[in-house]
């Protein structure tokens, strides 16, 4: 087994790869048709696809725009003058712990769209899902137990969720980044255009983010797995 570091689109399961295309349609506002991904075999054929949705008449950088604009969101909501948000910026040191959640929504009020950056502690993260492992595994005994093993794990990891305070990302540049790859045309003052140049990085910055494949080791010639 390969370390995390390490894995390519290969060692990737199909399903997964195929539960990046709405990621992808939430980011750059488009919606794929079935058919279009028949006999799609590599990666660069995915980054094709899209490619083929979008405007390349606008040249702008966005994850600078990115930039401009979480900045923008947070010194509205947290009265912090701009200028002194920078790439390097904790987010720890902006969001006090104590009204971190509140804090957090009054900033996603300012963007216009949801950004979830707050998340469970690692310890507990573990527990539900050991809870969900185990619940699954009592299927072979009573599929009663495991379904109420199931429902109320769910249930406790969606109130969790609520009160949850850690960081997913540490800096302004790092969520600079999170929103321009997750929310592409969201991000750009023109809705349709694209950066041809940027494409690629924002769709391997999904791949990587949400299936942990290397950067590197993306590229238009990496195959998808048989």
């Amino acid at each position: 087994m390969n370390a995390i570091d390490d894995l390519t689109l290969q060692d990737c399961d199909l399903e997964d790869i195929e539960d990046i295309i709405p990621k992808i349609e939430k980011s750059f506002n488009l919606k794929f048709k079935r058919e279009e991904f028949l006999g799609v075999k590599t990666f660069g054929d995915i980054c094709k696809i899209v490619e083929n949705h979008l405007d390349y008449h606008d040249q702008d950088c966005t994850l600078q725009q990115g930039f401009y604009m979480i900045r923008l969101a947070i010194s509205k909501a947290q009265n912090i003058d701009q200028i002194t948000i920078k790439t390097s910026s904790k987010l720890e040191d902006l969001f006090p712990r104590k009204t971190r959640i509140g804090d957090w929504k009054k900033v996603e009020k300012e963007l216009g769209f949801k950004v979830p950056v707050l998340t469970m502690k690692n310890g507990l993260i573990l527990t539900l899902l050991t809870g969900f492992i185990l619940s699954t595994l009592c299927f072979f005994l009573s599929w009663k137990i495991a379904l109420g093993g199931l429902i109320g794990f769910g249930v406790l990891s969606k109130f969790l969720g609520l009160f949850s305070k850690e960081l997913s990302v540490q800096t302004v540049g790092e969520l600079s980044r999170k929103i321009s790859s997750e929310n592409y045309t969201l991000v750009r003052r023109k809705k349709s255009s694209g950066n041809r140049q940027e494409v690629l990085n924002m769709i391997r910055e999904l791949f990587a983010t949400k299936l942990y494949v290397n950067r590197e080791a993306l590229n238009s010639d990496s195959r998808l797995p048989l």
